[in-house]
């Protein structure tokens, strides 16, 4: 049911964007239309498997990197769209490093899964726009924080209680695809007229 209503609406998503689809940038489109379904696909895996096992298997996890990543990297490719590349790589990196840091100094907070998973998720957001990728990256603490804090409220956990942490970077990181970069404007936009005000 889930992954139904994921792949409707990035399908949906993919065909109302008509340059992906224009006839000079099909083959790219069709790449990325790839890409955003194996990640629907493989996400709602590891999102189930985190939960009942509190892990996040090494091949559903390199099969993001393989396929989705090697998608998008052909895409731009073949588009000329070298910028996205760039934002991809930059993203990817700053992920790994942020988890990398979290890993380290919380470990009990963060598993290697998370880490592992973080440096795809941070290069397709990024890809995509700096939008995505910013606010991609906060969706995921911020709604495991809601969540846990709603837990303890019920008394369903406790302050140490261990909660996976996979299904949330997954959300977040669909969420940032579908409303960060929106969201994202929006705010420098505000920023820009409050500046406005301020100088005038």
């Amino acid at each position: 049911m889930v992954t139904a209503a994921y792949f409707g609406g990035v399908t949906y998503w993919a065909f109302s964007d008509w340059a992906w689809f224009s006839e000079e940038q099909a083959a790219a489109g069709v790449l990325v239309l790839v890409a955003m379904l194996w990640f629907g696909s493989a996400g709602i895996a590891l999102a189930a498997i985190d939960v009942k096992t509190m892990e996040l298997p090494d091949a559903i996890v390199t099969s993001i990197y393989l396929v989705c990543l090697s998608s998008l990297v052909a895409a731009s490719l073949i588009s000329g769209d070298s910028d996205s590349l760039i934002r991809g790589a930059v993203g990817c990196l700053s992920f790994l490093a942020v988890y990398g840091v979290l890993v380290f100094f919380f470990p009990r907070a963060m598993g290697m899964g998370d880490f592992k998973l973080s440096g795809s998720l941070g290069f397709i957001l990024a890809w995509f726009g700096w939008g995505e990728a910013i606010l991609g990256a906060l969706f995921p603490f911020a709604l495991a924080s809601i969540f846990g804090l709603v837990l303890i409220w019920l008394g369903k956990a406790g302050r140490k209680t261990a909660i996976p942490f996979g299904p949330w970077m997954i959300v977040g990181t669909v969420l940032g695809l579908w409303f960060g970069g929106a969201l994202w404007n929006s705010y420098l936009e505000f920023l820009r007229v409050q500046l406005s005000s301020a100088v005038g």
